[in-house]
This record gives structure tokens, C-alpha cells and sequence, in this order.
């Protein structure tokens, strides 16, 4: 989307509301807070998050959990963020590489685990 979107539907030019030049996306902090005051930004629209509706959703929950019911919670998008690859045969990793535990925890202490799936759609076509 590009500034004149966010502009014309969202009316943001009657607000104190910052975009963010590069990739005309609402700016906003680590808690979601956009420049102008009392205006919060989640999910696609907001400059510096990953897309996806899954993580879009729970930036509102929790959100709305700060918002109404006194929580401090923020969502770290560095280490919650599952990584995803939209293919035929999904691809999927959440939490540190195994690289990264090696440096963070050291690789006497990481464990890792190997599997193998067959997705459903071939067991029963026998493909």
C-alpha cells in the first residue's frame, strides 16, 4: 500500500501521523504507538513488522490486552516470529536458528530434534 491509501482512507492527513518514507507504512514504536497520541498501528500497515495474518491477529489481541486490561506485553518479533515458507509442502521454524542457540546457549547445551512428515494430501494419493 502507499501513502496515498493510508492517506485518503485512514484520513492520516488530518492527524499527527508519521510514514515512513522508505515504504509508506504508519511508523510506529516498539508498543505499537504510532506519533500521533492515542493512535496505534498493527499488523500489514505498520512500518518495521513482518506481514501475516496470523501475526497481525495477535498484535490485536495483545494490544488489546495493554489497551484494556492493564498488561505491559509487547510481542518480540525477533523471537516469537515463526518463519514460514508458502509451498506445495509447508516449511516452518519458530524460536532461534540452531545457529544462533549454539552462540546463545551453547551447543553442548542445545538439543536438536529431526523429523520427517508426509502432508496428508500425498498419503492418501499415494504420490
Amino acid at each position: 500500500m502507499n501513502f496515498f491509501f493510508w492517506n485518503t482512507v485512514l484520513s492520516l492527513y488530518e492527524t499527527d501521523v508519521l510514514l515512513d518514507e522508505r515504504t509508506s507504512k504508519i511508523w510506529v514504536d516498539s508498543r505499537d504507538m504510532t506519533t500521533a497520541e492515542d493512535i496505534f498501528a498493527i499488523g500489514d500497515c505498520a512500518s518495521g513488522r513482518p506481514s501475516g495474518t496470523p501475526l497481525a491477529y495477535q498484535a490485536g489481541i495483545t494490544l488489546s490486552k495493554r489497551l484494556f486490561e492493564g498488561s505491559s506485553s509487547v510481542i518480540d518479533y525477533n523471537q516469537t516470529l515463526p518463519k514460514f515458507l508458502l509451498t506445495p509442502v509447508e516449511y516452518a521454524c519458530i524460536g532461534l536458528s540452531e545457529e544462533a542457540a549454539y552462540i546463545e546457549h551453547g551447543e553442548p547445551r542445545v538439543q536438536v530434534y529431526h523429523s520427517r512428515f508426509q502432508p496428508l494430501q500425498y498419503q492418501l494419493s499415494n504420490r
